[in-house]
């Protein structure tokens, strides 16, 4: 049984990687049911080359949160990526992560609206 018209118009273009961590895609999972801690939360990134994710959960998505996942998790672990990618939630898309990626030279890509 088939839904709807799920035709694509044009082809998809494979996302191309040169090395790890060259490209991290973003997102966050939540609200989830509060633990002892105090988290709602689960931030995850995943790179495109290798498909290590990082996985923390967090008590809140504000941007300085989601900052300091990039830099404590992603950066000082593994290194500056030259592309984030990820949806255009308000928790991604702010002055905070916009700084974040001008001081280290990362390119901020944003998905389609509605096309993951």
């Amino acid at each position: 049984m088939q839904r709807g018209s799920q035709q694509r118009v044009k082809p998809l273009i494979p996302i191309k990687v040169k090395s790890p961590f060259y490209r991290i895609g973003i997102d966050i999972k939540g609200p989830l049911p509060r633990t002892k801690q105090g988290n709602r939360y689960i931030i995850v990134a995943m790179d495109y080359f290798t498909k290590w994710p990082e996985v923390k959960a967090i008590e809140n998505i504000r941007a300085e949160t989601v900052a300091k996942f990039i830099y404590e998790e992603i950066i000082y672990h593994h290194g500056v990526p030259q592309e984030i990618l990820s949806d255009r939630g308000t928790s991604f898309v702010n002055q905070i992560i916009d700084k974040l990626c001008e001081n280290y030279q990362t390119k901020h890509r944003l998905t389609s609206p509605y096309r993951p």
